[in-house]
């Protein structure tokens, strides 16, 4: 069996979380000052770590418009939600599922981009939030060193 890796930490408003290799993930209510789930020391130098707190504070679609992560993609590969079928479509209507859904096709039929649904690696998700305005920083020394 493959040892899980951490491969990138975020902090949000819900908290922090590590997304691990195997698709793995961990959440915990911690922040970059007293961290939960993500520990640092287990971190490789380099990991990045992505503080979305502020952004959604500002902005909080944010967090229905960014695409998911995987740390199994190979750098700027994305994976596209496929269609749903019109009955699972209907299905969700009218419920959390249902909505998210309808911003992933806005969003498809408005931009090239990844959005949401679509799974992206760890070098897009990151390069997706730092241009959304979250601070960006990485593991050095097993402590997160942020970005200026």
């Amino acid at each position: 069996m493959r040892e899980k890796e951490p491969k990138l930490c975020s902090f949000g408003l819900g908290g922090d979380s590590v997304i691990y290799t195997g698709g793995s993930r961990g959440s915990g209510y911690g922040t970059p000052e007293n961290p939960h789930s993500v520990r640092p020391a287990e971190c490789a130098d380099g990991t990045p770590c992505i503080d979305k707190r502020a952004i959604l504070e500002e902005q909080p679609a944010l967090s229905y418009r960014s695409p998911l992560c995987s740390a199994d993609l190979a750098d700027d590969t994305v994976t596209a939600c496929p269609e749903p079928s019109k009955i699972l479509q209907d299905a969700m209507k009218g419920n959390s599922n249902g909505t998210l859904l309808a911003v992933h096709q806005a969003h498809r039929e408005t931009s090239s981009e990844p959005g949401p649904l679509d799974t992206v690696s760890v070098a897009a998700y990151v390069k997706w939030w730092r241009d959304a305005g979250a601070r960006i920083g990485q593991i050095i020394d097993h402590k997160i060193t942020w970005e200026d």
